[in-house]
């Protein structure tokens, strides 16, 4: 089955599959499929490890759901200047 299938075709866009991985098989899928279940299929790809619990998962080329990285706070002991508390 999953040699027969290259490509799928919805409302939403066009998922090639040929020569692609299961990870990015699954990734081209929930790309194609409907808005509403996209969240839903996403978290049902980490629960059976076809993506990475902590992937950065793009939706389309143009914009991707990224995890907010907080930039560390200097401490009181070395201020960024180097001119001491």
């Amino acid at each position: 089955m999953r040699e027969s299938v290259h490509m799928i075709i919805t409302e939403y866009g066009v998922a090639n599959l040929k020569w692609r991985s299961l990870r990015e098989r699954a990734q081209a899928l929930i790309d194609i499929a409907h808005p509403d279940d996209r969240q839903y299929l996403i978290t049902q790809a980490k629960d059976r490890k076809l993506i990475y619990a902590n992937q950065i998962f793009c939706r389309n080329r143009f914009t991707c759901t990224r995890p907010i990285w907080k930039k560390p706070k200097h401490s009181k002991e070395t201020s960024p200047s180097g001119s001491g508390p």
